[in-house]
């Protein structure tokens, strides 16, 4: 009966992730401030372990395990914001990342907004950074140490490779055609 009906479909919804996209993030760009550079990934990774959200996981597999950085302390998921905790021992080289006195630091980890509400000062060049990642189709992840801003890092899923022409065939076919996506809608347009 389905398949009977079919031809008379106007519109197609597709969900993005996993459906058009393959579903499995990968870090693909990254934007530290100087002096975070060496320290940006391993700190949010440390944060992002404690996740099972799927970005989180790229930010994760992004870093070498020997690079980790443990223990998390005072861990904090805010839901739709992101994630705050202290990390540390810093190692002796990173002293500056950290708390003199407590040898770790408080790091932030989410959307810009919510290291802006938690008193983070995001530097212009870093916004704009992060529109070009947005309209290049990346979610943008900011990090903070401290309340000082370390950087950004952008992270996308692939686009599955037949989703181009199956989208394409089903707007000659059918008409028109949408994405489901709690993304920016510049994300959506990679697709």
């Amino acid at each position: 009966e389905v398949l009977e009906t079919l031809h008379r479909v106007q519109c197609v919804a597709f969900d993005k992730t996993g459906t058009l996209t393959l579903g499995r993030p990968v870090v693909t760009a990254v934007e530290p401030v100087a002096g975070f550079e060496k320290r940006l990934l391993p700190l949010a990774a440390a944060l992002e372990k404690n996740s099972a959200h799927p970005i989180a996981q790229a930010i994760v597999a992004a870093v070498p395990q020997a690079e980790l950085l443990e223990p998390v302390r005072e861990f904090q998921s805010i839901a739709g914001e992101g994630l705050r905790g202290r990390v540390g021992p810093i190692p002796a080289d990173d002293a500056q990342v950290g708390d003199a006195q407590a040898g770790d630091a408080q790091v932030l980890v989410g959307s810009l907004e919510y290291l802006q509400s938690s008193g983070c000062t995001i530097p212009a060049s870093l916004l704009a950074r992060s529109e070009q990642w947005r309209e290049q189709g990346m979610t943008v992840v900011a990090v903070s140490i401290g309340s000082q801003c370390a950087g950004l890092i952008g992270v996308s899923d692939p686009v599955q490779p037949s989703s181009r022409e199956t989208i394409e065939e089903l707007h000659r076919q059918q008409g028109q055609v949408v994405m489901l996506t709690g993304v920016y809608a510049s994300c959506s347009r990679t697709c």
